[in-house]
């Protein structure tokens, strides 16, 4: 018994040893300034300055390596890879933090823009914060945990589950959460998962509400007696779109439609009524532009009978007739809260990061509320009442 707790004790030495061997590079990294593409000394040079084995040494370059922060160039020596800075001020093993320094992105089906946009930023993101990502993209739900598990098996720490909206399915997204054996996080909160959420519940859709009550103000301070709301059943902007009618004394106006023409048109005609006086806020440009047909169709013309905003800014929005308002989507913020949310969900962090602050809206204004000399004075003022 005494000697197998001796054996443990060794293993125990030196896996500290190890991790002290990581810690130690890390900050000569930091405290000498080398930059990526800078070469160290060589292993030799680090284990006679560290006074540690050679081959423990080489154990702690290897991981490094492994990790993406170092690079091994035959013939030539150890070269920093990565920008390690953000591992100066961790109080834990470095160890800890660069083994969790991967991250598997899971890509469900949906709108091909969105996901562009948004996988761009990620990378951004993950650059900045030194993080690796490895891409998968699924057609069926059942395909989603086999892709998971191949994720985790290639060194993913955690998962990035992206949906092709900023709504999601709900129930897919807690299938994915609940089977999956790497921690997730999603863009949306999904009730009863909400620490699986890229930004914490005090914040949750703080800014979509914002945005919603932007164009809102936007559109009264245009002259628009009514505001009407265009989206899909489960649309999240319709609740704020609501409760800003609701507490400003409007009628509320909202066409819940499918995916026909039918409905649609449906709504252009009860609205007719209010020609002249109404603008419409769309649950996203797609939307838009398929209230915009049918307003054509009808013989209404924008923006004089009526003003159209959309979201997400995408491009076709520019090339519509006439050309789309639009309240650019967030990409930037959702990209770097999720690549956030993912390494402190790996690193077994329960919490969110204090400075996770929600950006101001950005309105994109066009024709199809008048133009942008009329407007951007406009939003310049109303922001401040939105925050």
């Amino acid at each position: 018994m005494l000697f197998l707790e001796q054996v443990i004790a060794v293993l125990k030495d030196k896996t500290i040893l190890y991790e002290q061997m990581i810690d130690s590079t890390i900050e000569l990294i930091c405290s000498d300034s080398y930059l990526p593409g800078d070469k160290l000394p060589s292993e030799r040079a680090l284990a006679d300055k560290f006074n540690c084995n050679y081959h423990t040494l080489r154990k702690a370059v290897q991981l490094l390596c492994d990790e993406g922060v170092l690079e091994q160039r035959a013939r030539l020596g150890i070269f920093v890879k990565k920008d390690a800075r953000y591992l100066a001020t961790k109080s834990q093993s470095k160890v800890k933090i660069v083994s969790t320094r991967k991250i598997g992105v899971l890509l469900l089906s949906g709108n091909c823009e969105y996901f562009n946009r948004l996988l761009m930023e990620l990378e951004r993101a993950a650059s900045q914060s030194c993080v690796q990502i490895e891409l998968a993209v699924v057609q069926k739900l059942n395909d989603s945990l086999n892709s998971s598990v191949e994720l985790e098996k290639s060194g993913c720490k955690s998962l990035i589950v992206l949906t092709g909206s900023d709504v999601g399915d709900d129930a897919e997204l807690k299938f994915i959460i609940q089977n999956s054996e790497l921690p997730v996080a999603v863009g949306i909160s999904v009730p009863g998962f909400e620490k699986n959420c890229h930004e914490p519940v005090e914040k949750k859709g703080l800014y979509r509400t914002m945005a919603v009550n932007l164009l809102c103000n936007y559109f009264a301070a245009l002259g628009r007696e009514q505001i009407a709301f265009i989206g899909s059943e489960n649309s999240k902007k319709f609740v704020a779109y609501n409760r800003y009618v609701s507490e400003h004394g409007l009628l509320s106006l909202g066409g819940l439609v499918g995916d026909g023409t039918e409905d649609v048109d449906a709504c252009v005609t009860q609205w007719e009524k209010y020609k002249g006086t109404l603008a419409v806020i769309c649950e996203n440009d797609i939307y838009a532009m398929r209230l915009m047909n049918s307003f054509h169709k009808l013989s209404w013309k924008l923006p004089e009978d009526v003003a159209v905003a959309g979201f997400n800014n995408f491009s076709f929005s520019a090339l519509t007739d006439p050309p789309l308002t639009s309240v650019q989507f967030p990409y930037k913020y959702l990209a770097q809260s999720l690549i956030r949310r993912a390494m402190n969900l790996a690193e077994g962090i329960e919490g969110w990061d204090a400075n996770c602050s929600v950006p101001q809206p950005e309105l994109i204004i066009r024709e199809s509320c008048g133009g942008s000399a009329v407007g951007k004075a406009i939003v310049e003022k109303l922001l401040a009442s939105v925050l």
